[in-house]
C-alpha cells in the first residue's frame, strides 16, 4: 500500500486527545481508535474532515462511552482524535481512490498519534490496541505497517481488538507475524468479528471482506459451536435519559465460517438494532452493536488476556 508525505496533526497538543488520563491507575494501557464519526449532512462537505471538526469530536465522545469505556476496567485508555474520511460519502469513488483516502490523512494522523503515545505517554507499559469500523481499519494499518517498523513495541502488545472490520486470510498470509486469537486467553493476538443476523448471509457488507475470519465473543471458539445467550454476561443498553448502562444480555453468537462473521438470532426485536446504512452493511447488520452486545464478556476477556500476558512476561 502506498504512503504519501502528509503533515500530521500535532499530538503534543492535549486538544488532539479525546481521552488522555492524567492519573495512571493500571499497569496496562489501551489505545482506542474510534469508528467513523465524521458524517456531514452537507453532500458538498470534504471527504476528509479537519481535526477540530465539532461533529467529529461530539460523535467520538459518544463512542468513548459506548465502546472505549469497556477497557477502563482493566487499562488506562488513550483515545486520539484523528482526521477521518466520510465513509458513507465515497460511493462514487473506485476502490483504489477510497484506499488512497484512508491511507492519506487518517492513517497519517493515527501513526503520528502512535509515535507520540509511545515516545511520551506509554513509558514501556504493555498495551492493547483496539478500534471499531474505520478505527479497526486504522488498527489494521498499524498492525501491518507501523508495528513492522517497530517490532520492539509490538512485543508489548497484549492483544488487538480489531472489531467491526473483518481481518481476512489474504492479509494474514501477507503478514505472518500476525496471529488470530484461538481461545480466550492467548496473547499477542487479534480478536476480530462482525455481528450480523442470518438474513445478511449473502448480502453485501463493506466491512466483511472475502476470506474474513472471526472468533466467537461468548465461547471464544473459532468453529461453528453455538454460544447461547446464557453465556452472555451483559449487554450495553441506552437508558431513556440517553446514558448507557450495563444490563441484561441481548445476543447469542455463532460463527458463520463461510462468511467469517458472528451470527445473532436471539434478539426479540432485531429491527431495533440493525444498521440504517443498508447499502453499505446489508439488511441485517448489527454493526453499531458489535461491542455493546457482548460488552461484559469483552470486559472479562480483556482482564483475562492481561493476566496471562503478565504471567508470561
Amino acid at each position: 500500500m502506498s504512503e504519501r508525505k502528509l503533515i500530521p496533526s500535532d499530538y503534543s497538543l492535549a486538544s488532539n486527545w479525546l481521552v488522555c488520563p492524567s492519573l495512571i491507575e493500571h499497569p496496562v494501557d489501551t489505545i482506542f481508535l474510534c469508528p467513523t464519526c465524521y458524517r456531514p449532512d452537507n453532500p458538498e462537505a470534504p471527504v476528509v474532515c479537519e481535526i477540530d471538526d465539532v461533529g467529529l469530536r461530539a460523535a467520538m465522545a459518544r463512542c468513548d462511552l459506548l465502546q472505549a469505556s469497556l477497557f477502563r476496567q482493566s487499562t488506562n485508555v488513550f483515545v486520539p482524535v484523528y482526521r477521518q474520511c466520510n465513509a458513507f460519502g465515497m460511493g462514487h469513488m473506485s476502490q483504489r481512490e477510497i484506499l488512497e483516502v484512508y491511507e492519506g490523512y487518517p492513517r497519517t494522523d493515527v501513526f503520528a498519534a502512535l509515535d507520540y503515545y509511545f515516545q511520551k505517554m506509554n513509558h514501556e507499559r504493555p498495551f492493547i490496541l483496539a478500534g471499531h469500523s474505520q478505527g479497526s481499519l486504522m488498527a489494521m494499518y498499524a498492525l501491518t505497517v507501523y508495528f513492522v517498523r517497530h517490532p520492539e513495541l509490538y512485543k508489548r502488545m497484549v492483544a488487538a481488538y480489531v472489531i467491526g472490520f473483518g481481518m481476512f486470510k489474504a492479509l494474514l498470509q501477507q503478514n505472518p507475524h500476525l496471529k488470530m486469537a484461538k481461545g480466550a486467553d492467548d496473547t499477542g493476538v487479534i480478536v476480530s468479528y462482525n455481528t450480523e443476523g442470518p438474513e445478511n448471509s449473502h448480502a453485501h457488507n463493506v466491512v466483511v471482506l472475502p476470506g474474513s475470519v472471526a472468533i466467537n465473543p461468548l465461547n471464544w471458539r473459532t468453529d461453528e459451536t453455538y454460544a447461547p445467550i446464557s453465556l452472555n454476561k451483559g449487554s450495553l443498553h441506552i437508558g431513556d435519559d440517553g446514558i448507557p448502562y450495563l444490563g441484561l444480555p441481548l445476543a447469542d453468537a455463532q460463527i458463520n465460517l463461510e462468511r467469517g462473521t458472528v451470527i445473532c438470532r436471539s434478539l426479540p426485536d432485531p429491527a431495533r438494532y440493525v444498521s440504517r446504512h443498508v447499502s453499505s452493511f446489508g439488511p441485517a447488520s448489527f454493526h453499531s452493536m458489535d461491542y455493546s452486545f457482548y460488552y461484559a464478556n469483552l470486559q472479562e476477556n480483556v482482564a483475562l488476556r492481561i493476566d496471562r500476558f503478565q504471567l508470561s512476561s
